[in-house]
């Protein structure tokens, strides 16, 4: 779907980060400060990605590398955030940049991605469940407005103790 447009997946550069925090604020109630993705930035790059068509950005996506902590020698991928401007959806980008993320946390030797998403956001569910994630459980009250995030994780690596 996406060869219909002229689009790169690229790593997020500093210069990039005033029109991901334009498609950050359309996309949530909640959004992230203009800091917080400047931070993520700064202390991850290697794992925060832009989708750009035509030389605009029209996507972007976040992951990090967490130690677990029930097995502390384990570590996991956590998609941290992934939004796709208003106009640019349903045209395949965000499944794009799921691919791109689980790609990456594949290469850190990861066996486990985990997200969370709105119980209300169906769409997006529906998406990360077509890509082989499965409902975990919830997360209470995870957002500022009190709505709950189902957790959901897909196993990349295989899973070893």
């Amino acid at each position: 779907m996406l060869q219909d447009f002229n689009t790169l997946i690229r790593h997020c550069r500093t210069n990039d980060l005033d029109r991901v925090y334009d498609i950050e604020r359309t996309s949530f109630p909640d959004y992230w400060p203009k800091l917080s993705l400047e931070y993520l930035l700064r202390i991850n790059s290697e794992g925060f990605f832009v989708a750009e068509i035509n030389e605009k950005i029209v996507g972007y996506a976040i992951a990090s590398v967490e130690r677990s902590l029930w097995k502390p020698w384990k570590t996991f991928g956590h998609l941290v955030n992934i939004a796709v401007d208003p106009e640019f959806r349903r045209k395949g980008i965000g499944k794009e940049l799921v691919e791109t993320i689980v790609e990456y946390l594949k290469s850190k030797n990861i066996w486990k991605v985990l997200l969370e998403v709105r119980t209300s956001n169906t769409v997006a569910r529906n998406l990360y469940a077509d890509m082989g994630f499965l409902e975990e459980g919830i997360k209470e009250k995870y957002y500022e407005d009190g709505e709950s995030a189902v957790i959901m994780a897909k196993e990349i690596n295989g899973k070893s103790d």
